[in-house]
């Protein structure tokens, strides 16, 4: 059982050896002297592979069934990293998905599905590294194959084009509550997804339209309060997943980076112009007291001012999401896939976009996890 030695710091390592000569280890305290001598940092939850080739994910090795199955017959499974002192393993997939807590486990095991079964997994430190509305600039083509655009109108040819969303399945869209309906054009009727330039048809993009089945807003949403601003969009059928179209995983813990894209068909200034090619632009994080200072109470939209749990802030110096950009989202590149983002949150209100210097403020995804499974995967 000193197989663990090549894992261990110098010192932890003596320790080990000196035990270890004596003859006196269990199994059971190997396992509990790696969960607090290993000192390397890694993310759990990405794709690792199996010392037999197949695919598996990093997990905490308590939390591995198959881990400590092979710990009784003097056996480790591969190493993906250490998470402060605990050791983090390659786990075979399905028990790593069965300990994933009931929040966010049809999410996880969604997204999981969606890129491993198209082959747009990839194993971590693989693939090139991330590539960022007003102050932003042009997307690439095929880089948010999530992005949604919203229509509005009676002409299904041409119709108008208003807020994003992102796709989060084969059939659901997940956007604003406030973008279901547009005060001047009436009920959101369209969504296209795949596309970059709105008015382009030669500018590398595959288009699919779809007309909107039905909508479904958070029940705690009431306009004009700007709490759970957050809805659902199903399509009239599935999309075709190709390089252009691919359903972005959703954060299910609260964790918040420091660090954000956001993306939209937007107005590029406030009162501008809109644009017809996809803005990216990278925000940073705002903290809570910074951004309950920027949006006091009041009594009719916000009347307990900002609530850290159900909304995140985020922004730069001249660099906001604007008007039109509702119902998009705020990401980050998801490591674990080559092509894939995870949806943080999604863009709610804020003041005079690029104007104001105030941060946006987006719906926390995180908040909604539990209500977004039952309607999208009950």
């Amino acid at each position: 059982m000193c197989e663990f030695l090549s894992e261990l710091r110098p010192r932890a390592k003596s320790q080990f050896l000196a035990t270890c000569s004596k003859g006196s280890m269990s199994k059971k305290w190997i396992l509990a002297f790696l969960s607090f001598a290993l000192v390397h940092d890694v993310r759990a939850q990405r794709s690792c592979k199996l010392k037999d080739g197949s695919g598996g994910r990093c997990m905490p090795v308590k939390d591995c069934p198959s881990a400590l199955e092979l710990l009784k017959i003097n056996q480790q499974a591969p190493i993906c990293g250490y998470k402060g002192e605990t050791p983090i393993v390659c786990c075979e997939a399905p028990p790593v998905l069965a300990t994933i807590s009931n929040a966010g486990k049809k999410s996880n095991e969604n997204c999981y599905n969606i890129y491993i079964s198209t082959n747009y997994g990839r194993l971590p430190g693989s693939g090139p590294p991330p590539t960022a509305v007003v102050g932003g600039y042009d997307s690439l083509a095929q880089e948010f194959p999530h992005m949604a655009v919203l229509g509005y109108g009676d002409n299904s040819t041409h119709p108008t084009w208003g807020c994003g969303g992102s796709l989060i399945s084969k059939r659901f869209v997940l956007t604003a509550g406030h973008c279901l309906k547009s005060k001047d054009l009436g009920d959101v009727k369209y969504v296209r997804l795949g596309d970059l330039n709105l008015e382009k048809t030669d500018d590398k993009a595959e288009p699919q339209d779809f007309t909107v089945k039905r909508t479904i807003k958070h029940p705690e949403y009431k306009h004009p309060i700007q709490y759970n601003d957050i809805a659902l969009i199903e399509l009239d059928r599935d999309v075709i997943i190709n390089d252009y179209v691919i359903p972005a995983c959703l954060n299910t813990d609260r964790d918040t980076p420091s660090t954000f894209t956001a993306t939209g068909w937007g107005h590029l200034k406030f009162g501008g112009t809109i644009s017809y090619h996809l803005q990216k632009v990278m925000i940073n994080y705002t903290d809570y007291g910074t951004c309950r200072q920027a949006f006091e109470v009041n009594a009719r939209r916000l009347p307990n001012g900002i609530l850290e749990d159900r909304q995140i802030c985020a922004g730069a110096p001249k660099k906001d999401t604007c008007q039109g950009d509702s119902g998009g989202p705020l990401q980050r590149r998801n490591l674990d896939y080559e092509r894939g983002h995870t949806i943080f949150g999604i863009t709610s209100f804020g003041k005079a976009c690029g104007i104001s210097n105030s941060p946006g403020v987006y719906t926390r995804v995180s908040y909604y996890i539990e209500w977004i499974e039952s309607e999208v995967w009950p």
